[in-house]
């Protein structure tokens, strides 16, 4: 476990680039978000992916609506699931194999998968700390 960890099981401590990590994880979230729009518009089964919408905008909304108090307080750890935690390892695993892909020619799946890791790794051990 880095240092960075350890002080999320400290009250009140959280890693020195925690801000930077949720900034990050917020606008990958927001890609995956468009990205989730433009599969809507090809969608056999639109609820399936209205629910992926929301599950991604849902968590990128309760993240940049915390303030920083909240986070510092612990507070914030109400308002994030097992779930949501889940819903970035797959955006993590689906960045990764888009890369492949023609769409991504830009390599912005490249560049989001580790945001979506680096949150994810942070909130579980936010959501594990005291």
């Amino acid at each position: 476990m880095s240092t960075d960890e350890t002080r999320l099981n400290e009250p009140g401590r959280l890693p020195p680039n925690w801000q930077d990590i949720v900034k990050e994880g917020i606008d990958a979230l927001a890609w995956a978000e468009n990205i989730l729009d433009r599969e809507l518009l090809q969608a056999t089964d639109p609820n399936a992916q209205l629910a992926g919408i929301r599950e991604v905008s849902g968590l990128a909304s309760r993240l940049r609506e915390a303030t920083e108090a909240e986070w510092e307080s612990g507070y914030v750890r109400v308002s994030i699931t097992p779930r949501d935690l889940d819903v970035l390892e797959e955006w993590e695993h689906r960045g990764v194999s888009l890369r492949n892909l023609r769409s991504d020619r830009f390599g912005e799946a490249r560049q989001r998968a580790p945001h979506f890791r680096a949150l994810r790794l942070f909130l579980e051990g936010y959501l594990n700390g005291p």
